[in-house]
């Protein structure tokens, strides 16, 4: 139902009828659930990732080069 017409049919003011749904949107809406991400274990890294932005800059490098 528009908020207009719920605001027709119930007698109470447009602004009463806003007010009412945004107070039911924050408070009576069960609280979120917590998001479960499964793990992976990935293994030992294969390149040394400390150095991680001055290998995608190098690989970035060679791709335009051979672009």
């Amino acid at each position: 139902m528009a908020l207009h017409d719920r605001a027709r049919a119930t007698g109470r003011s447009f602004k009463e009828v806003v007010n009412e749904v945004i107070r039911r949107g924050l408070f009576d809406s069960e609280p979120p659930r917590a998001m479960v991400a499964p793990t992976l274990d990935m293994g030992v890294p294969r390149v040394d990732v400390t150095k991680a932005l001055d290998l995608a800059m190098q690989t970035d490098d060679e791709w335009e080069s051979n672009r």
